[in-house]
């Protein structure tokens, strides 16, 4: 399995979704990286608790999770996106609104239809996408988690993952509480929709020809933090289960996002 890049056939033509934001056709080449242990974490996560502790699993490809005696083994984790985007610092940067995907006063924005992105479980970044951008600042990063429902644009998603219908994020894996032997299969999933907005701690210069770095860091250690110093169960956070609205809140504030151009996990 390939982690981290989309799985969406429609992301194939990202790099042809915006074209030039002027007459001139100044655009530079973005590319978008995902990491979910980079070396920028500290040890509190991004919810205002203590971090749990991220490591290698026993097996490549796996991540472990672990926090007060309770052990959370991650195999695999599946999250949809769409409507990503590079905000304009301000819209005067770009005029012309008949670009595709950009609108108004979101004029340089940079757009995503609905796509299934494989997070790395393993240290550094994975390579998620590159797409053409009109040169200018960007100040933040949006998107949106999709749950796809099997109808418009989501159909072709749905139909070629079918275990995603309804679903926005799902994890795979197993959850062993402290004191206990045995360790218990769960799957994680939540329709959890939700509009992000990361905002950069330095704006993100893109000049026509010029090929930029980002990295979108997800904070996966903070997602079933109990917020006692231990984890939750995953199967007691899924769709109206009593954890569900704490596990969706920690996976909304796990969100960051920085210029990376050595692609090695730290902000620039």
């Amino acid at each position: 399995m390939t982690h981290g890049l989309p799985r969406n056939v429609g992301v194939l033509a990202l790099a042809g979704i915006l074209a030039a934001c002027s007459g001139s056709g100044d655009s530079g080449r973005v590319t978008m990286q995902l990491a979910t242990r980079s070396a920028s974490m500290t040890s509190m996560t991004r919810a205002g608790t203590v971090r749990p502790q991220l490591s290698a699993g026993a097996i490549p490809g796996q991540a472990t999770i672990a926090a007060g005696g309770d052990t959370i083994v991650i195999d695999q984790v599946e999250m949809v996106l769409r409507k990503i985007r590079l905000r304009a610092t301000s819209a005067s940067e770009c005029g012309n609104s008949d670009v595709s995907g950009v609108d108004g006063e979101d004029c340089g924005e940079l757009e995503l239809g609905p796509a299934v992105f494989d997070l790395p479980l393993g240290e550094g970044v994975t390579r998620a996408f590159t797409a053409l951008v009109p040169a200018g600042n960007y100040d933040r990063l949006q998107f949106q988690l999709h749950r796809p429902t099997n109808a418009n644009e989501d159909a072709d998603l749905v139909a070629g993952h079918p275990e995603l219908a309804n679903t926005s994020i799902r994890v795979t894996g197993s959850f062993k509480p402290a004191g206990s032997g045995a360790a218990a299969p769960f799957t994680y999933m939540t329709d959890l929709t939700a509009d992000q907005e990361v905002e950069f701690t330095q704006a993100l210069g893109v000049d026509g020809g010029a090929e930029v770095s980002m990295t979108v860091d997800v904070d996966l250690s903070g997602w079933f933090a109990n917020g006692a110093g231990g984890l939750i169960d995953p199967a007691t956070a899924l769709n109206g289960a009593v954890n569900e609205s704490p596990v969706e809140q920690n996976i909304r504030a796990s969100f960051r996002a920085f210029r990376d151009q050595n692609a090695d996990g730290t902000e620039d």
